[in-house]
């Protein structure tokens, strides 16, 4: 019988050539992984997209500033214009008074006519009413003589 435990195995020993091949691999490899990491990014084209589509966000930002800044002018302009027609309202308003002055040549200001509301009449009471009849009887209770052919109840006045 052959015993293995006293055979011993030679080990492969490193050689000089598989270290520049191993160095030549790495390289090789991180070459490749250069390669791979920049054709991740963007393309020419998607660069040049990208640059029109901010250009076309920049332009459409100055374009509502611009209509907002007109805006703004036409408002302050209405205003300004709304001003001068008062101001000349008021002017207008002051010539008329020192007009009416002159021609009343020193004379009092016509007093001004009061407007009365008109009155509310209240409306009339039928003359055989049910709070005509009710009304009767508490005035007839508190004092009054009462007429001795008119009834003295509500039955009999409804009757």
């Amino acid at each position: 019988m052959l015993k293995l435990d006293n055979i011993i195995l030679p080990l492969p020993h490193k050689s000089i050539t598989s270290k520049i091949n191993m160095k030549k691999s790495l390289i090789a490899l991180s070459v490749a992984g250069l390669f791979l990491v920049s054709a991740c990014g963007p393309s020419a084209e998607e660069k040049a997209a990208e640059a029109k589509r901010v250009q076309d966000s920049i332009d459409a930002a100055n374009a509502a500033a611009a209509a907002a800044a007109k805006a703004t002018q036409d408002s302050i302009a209405l205003v300004q214009e709304q001003m001068a027609a008062a101001e000349k309202a008021k002017q207008d308003s002051i010539a008329a008074l020192e007009e009416a002055a002159k021609n009343k040549k020193g004379g009092k200001p016509a007093p001004k006519k009061v407007v009365e509301a008109p009155k509310k009449e209240e409306p009339k009471k039928a003359p055989g009413s049910l709070k005509d009849k009710i009304g009767a009887e508490s005035q007839n209770q508190s004092g009054t003589q009462a007429d001795p052919n008119k009834p003295q109840k509500l039955k009999d006045k409804l009757k």
